[in-house]
C-alpha cells in the first residue's frame, strides 16, 4: 500500500510539473506573437495582394482564352470562305474557258456559213464610181460580155449587183468601192471568174479591173495576210498558193506542204527567211 501511495504522489508531481511546463511554453508563444504583430499584418496584406493579382491574372488568361477561341473560329470561317472562293474561281475559269472555246467555234461556223452564202458572188475592184449610172445589173452584164472572152451560149444571169456598203469616197484619187455581183448559177459565176483570171489583163476605160471571190470581212483579212506572204515567197522564187479558206500551200524541192494557217507555218517561213506580215488589211468593206 505504501508503495502504491508513493507512486501516486510521484505521478501527481510529474503531472503538475508538466502542467507548469505547458503553461510556460504557451505563455512564451503568446508573448512572441504579441511581440511581432506588424509582421503578421504585412504578411496578410501581401498574401491578399498576391491573391488579388492571381485573380486578375486568371481573369486575363480566361479573357485571352476566349479571344483566342473567337479568333480561331473567325480564322476557320475565313479559311472556309477562301477555299470556297478558290473552288468557285476554278469552276468559273473552266466555264469561261469552255465558253470562249464555244464562242470561237460558233464564230467560225457562222463565218463559214456566211462565206457559203456568198459562194455565188464575185467582187470587182477598180471600176470608177458612177460608171454604173442607174442600173448596176445591166452595167455588169454588159461589162462581162465585152471585157471577157465568154462563149455566146453561156447565159449570164445576174441576180443582183451593188457597190460595197462602205462610204462613198469623196476624193477622186481615192480607190473606188468594190462591186459585189451575185449570179443565179454558181457554175456561170465560176466560168466568169476563171476566164477573168485566165485573161489576167481586164480593163474598163483604161482602168485595170481585178476579179476575186466575195469573202466575209474576217476571211478577207486572213487571206490578205496570206497573199502578202505569198508575194514574199515569190520574190524568193518559191511557188505558193492560198487554198480556201485561208490556208498556205508552199512548193519546195522536198514537195508541197499545206498549212491550215499562217501561225502553223511560222517556223517554216522563218527557215525560208520570210518575216510573217501581220498588219491589218487596209481595205475594209462589207
Amino acid at each position: 500500500m505504501k508503495d502504491e501511495m508513493s507512486t501516486q504522489r510521484i505521478n501527481k508531481k510529474e503531472a503538475k510539473g508538466n502542467r507548469n511546463d505547458d503553461g510556460k511554453v504557451g505563455s512564451k508563444q503568446l508573448t512572441l506573437a504579441e511581440a511581432t504583430p506588424g509582421k503578421s499584418m504585412a504578411d496578410a496584406n501581401a498574401e491578399s495582394e498576391m491573391l488579388a493579382e492571381l485573380k486578375k491574372l486568371e481573369n486575363t488568361m480566361e479573357e485571352l482564352k476566349q479571344r483566342t477561341e473567337g479568333l480561331d473560329k473567325r480564322l476557320t470561317e475565313v479559311e472556309n470562305r477562301v477555299s470556297a472562293k478558290e473552288d468557285s474561281h476554278i469552276q468559273h475559269q473552266k466555264v469561261l474557258s469552255y465558253l470562249l472555246h464555244r464562242e470561237a467555234s460558233l464564230a467560225s461556223k457562222c463565218d463559214d456559213m456566211e462565206n457559203r452564202l456568198r459562194q455565188n458572188n464575185i467582187r470587182l475592184y477598180g471600176i470608177p464610181e458612177g460608171s454604173e449610172k442607174d442600173d448596176m445589173v445591166k452595167f455588169v452584164c454588159h461589162f462581162f460580155k465585152t471585157a471577157l472572152e465568154i462563149r455566146e451560149e453561156i447565159d449570164i444571169n445576174v441576180e443582183r449587183a451593188h457597190r460595197a456598203l462602205g462610204p462613198k469616197p469623196r476624193s477622186t484619187t481615192a480607190p473606188p468601192r468594190s462591186i459585189i455581183v451575185r449570179f443565179l448559177d454558181f457554175q456561170v459565176k465560176q466560168v466568169v471568174l476563171q476566164q477573168a483570171w485566165k485573161q489576167r489583163q481586164v480593163e474598163f476605160q483604161g482602168h485595170k479591173v481585178y476579179f476575186d471571190q466575195d469573202y466575209s470581212s474576217d476571211l478577207q483579212k486572213k487571206r490578205k495576210k496570206v497573199r502578202e506572204v505569198i508575194k514574199k515567197l515569190k520574190e524568193k522564187n518559191i511557188r505558193a498558193q492560198s487554198p480556201y479558206p485561208a490556208q498556205l500551200r508552199i512548193f519546195t524541192q522536198s514537195g508541197a506542204r499545206l498549212f491550215p494557217s499562217l501561225l502553223e507555218a511560222k517556223s517554216t517561213l522563218k527557215e525560208l527567211g520570210i518575216i510573217q506580215l501581220v498588219g491589218k488589211a487596209k481595205r475594209k468593206e462589207g
